[in-house]
């Protein structure tokens, strides 16, 4: 049976449905480390104070980055990511061990995941992580590519990319 309690005097004291045992004043907690109340320990935390605290402890607890492939969920730290190609709505994520990974994620999705410190864009089909960069070549005037560790395909770097490239890697 389901009770009504008074949801919030801002919202006209709407009535709003609660389960049995469920209190509407804490939210739900499936992480532990996370504290459910203020710094006195009687006040329930704000949803926003909640979500900052749950970025903060998940960002100290785990450094990995976790790849969605089909079927299944794989965590890997970022340095061992060595670049990263568009595969329309996908991404290949290759990795140092010189395995490639499908991920679920687009390209653009990942390049407000990974660090700017050290990786870089440099073509609108591929981010590549500057520490793994082996080789810069210039065929021509207009045909540049890199080659990255443990893999033997070279990588285009497009005309925009250059510049923040030769400044990054210090060419």
């Amino acid at each position: 049976m389901l009770r009504y309690r008074p949801f919030s005097k801002i919202w006209g004291g709407r009535q709003r449905r609660i389960a049995p045992g469920r209190s509407n004043t804490t939210p739900t907690c499936f992480d532990s480390t996370i504290p459910m109340s203020g710094a006195g320990g009687g006040s329930p935390l704000s949803w926003k104070t909640f979500k900052v605290r749950a970025a903060r402890s998940s960002q100290e607890l785990s450094s990995l980055i976790y790849l969605r492939p089909r079927g299944g969920v794989r965590g890997v730290e970022a340095s061992a990511i060595v670049g990263l190609r568009s595969a329309r709505n996908y991404t290949e994520v290759w990795l140092s061990d010189g395995s490639m990974v499908f991920d679920l994620r687009s390209l653009g999705i990942w390049s407000g995941l990974l660090s700017k410190s050290s990786f870089l864009r440099v073509h609108r089909t591929a981010i590549v992580n500057l520490s793994h960069v082996r080789q810069v070549n210039q065929r021509n005037i207009d045909k540049w590519d890199l080659t990255l560790r443990n893999l033997e395909r070279a990588w285009p770097i497009s005309r925009t990319c250059r510049k923040e490239l030769r400044t990054r890697l210090g060419i």
